[in-house]
């Protein structure tokens, strides 16, 4: 492994890291590199109602945390620039499709997006943000659009792009008019809130077309609330990825019941009679989970939830106790047909006169572990490959400093 950048500067230090020791980053389509840094400030204030020049005045110092975002060109990273600052705590960093959008969460429920002015990262606007009271943001996501492009490894040998890459015809998470994708996105929250919320169209015209001055509006947006189950519980880890029919596949574990990884689908559906007024609806139905065995003394730290040989795939971090490393569990979901008992074939029996053949088997789904590995180190994230027509990972784990 090689080190191919490293950036120092005065906006940076050892103590810039969250407290959970893990900064926030997230690269786009076009190669622009989004991530978070804590800075603290110490600010002077004085009590007593004295003047400003009043030396006797008591005064004392707070010290004042801000979470700022930065982003930069991976090509040159070495020139980076501020897109915002915030006194809440930043949880959740993530990009457009397009690498157009930064959407970003805080802890309190506040979501804002940006976009650059007139296509240049130097400088930021404000076009949307949207508030879930009282929530702290552990997930934020685009809603996806439909389209992608898988590689078949039996044509690596032709000349042709277009032969070689194919187009994935999947559904988007939410049709408008005419099967067409809508903009927007969908949120999860700590105690297993789903909120979700379209981007006006006409908004987002108007502020790509670079309007200058103090007068930009923001608008604010008002999200649809869902439980993303019966009850509420507390999420400490998540991870959620599209579906070829469109729905979301959304796993998270609790803090309270560490031997469980819960997996739910969530829809998304334009309620409303067509040409008046719509609004969005949330559905999530309960899905096969995993359970898992002993785990002594170790943690859940990461959850990926991905699609590999269209096959659904989960990988399962967790950090082992006294700081021995940690450890990768990977498990697929097959599906089998099981027979049916003949008595609960239905369509047979009664004497009703039934001509329908009787179901001799069910599909049923389960999660198997295919694999594991130890590692020595603590794990940061998992991520994927662009085309994983493989099942192809890459780690990144944390460093003493």
């Amino acid at each position: 492994m090689t080190i191919l950048y490293k950036v120092e500067g005065k906006d940076f230090s050892k103590d810039s890291v969250f407290p959970q020791k893990v900064v926030l980053c997230s690269v786009s389509a076009r190669n622009i590199v989004a991530f978070s840094a804590l800075q603290s400030g110490i600010v002077s204030s004085s009590h007593g109602g004295g003047d400003a020049g009043d030396a006797s005045a008591p005064r004392t110092s707070l010290d004042v945390a801000a979470s700022n975002v930065y982003v930069c060109d991976i090509v040159t990273p070495w020139e980076y620039y501020k897109v915002c600052s915030s006194k809440s705590l930043i949880s959740v960093l993530q990009w457009s499709p397009n690498g157009e959008q930064l959407l970003l969460g805080y802890i309190g429920g506040r979501v804002e997006i940006w976009q650059p002015r007139n296509q240049s990262i130097n400088l930021w606007v404000l076009q949307y943000h949207a508030t879930v009271p009282s929530e702290d943001i552990v997930l934020a996501q685009f809603f996806h659009n439909g389209k992608g492009v898988s590689f078949n490894p039996q044509k690596k040998e032709h000349t042709y792009y277009a032969e070689k890459f194919e187009r994935l015809d999947d559904r988007p998470t939410l049709c408008g008019f005419g099967g067409v994708a809508s903009e927007g996105c969908i949120l999860l929250t700590s105690s297993g809130l789903l909120a979700a919320f379209c981007l006006p169209m006409l908004q987002k015209a108007a502020a790509a077309g670079g309007a200058e001055g103090p007068t930009h509006e923001v608008l604010e947006l008002t999200p649809t609330l869902h439980s993303i189950g019966v009850s509420r519980s507390f999420i400490e880890h998540c991870s959620l990825t599209p579906s070829p029919k469109g729905a979301l596949s959304v796993a998270f574990s609790c803090g309270w019941q560490q031997q469980l990884v819960q997996c739910f689908k969530v829809s998304l559906s334009l309620e409303g009679e067509l040409g008046l007024e719509q609004h969005l609806a949330i559905k999530s139905e309960s899905q096969t989970s995993i359970f898992l065995g002993p785990l002594d003394g170790r943690r859940i730290s990461h959850l990926k939830w991905t699609r590999v040989a269209n096959e659904d795939v989960i990988f399962i971090a967790y950090a082992c106790p006294d700081g021995a490393g940690s450890q990768l569990e990977q498990w697929t979901l097959t599906r089998r047909h099981q027979t049916v008992h003949a008595l609960l074939q239905g369509g047979g029996g009664g004497g009703g006169g039934s001509n329908t053949k009787p179901n001799e088997f069910v599909q049923s789904e389960s999660w198997e572990q295919v694999g594991k590995v130890h590692l020595n180190a603590a794990l940061a994230d998992i991520c994927v490959t662009l085309f994983p027509s493989k099942c192809n990972f890459k780690m990144i784990f944390l460093s003493e400093s």
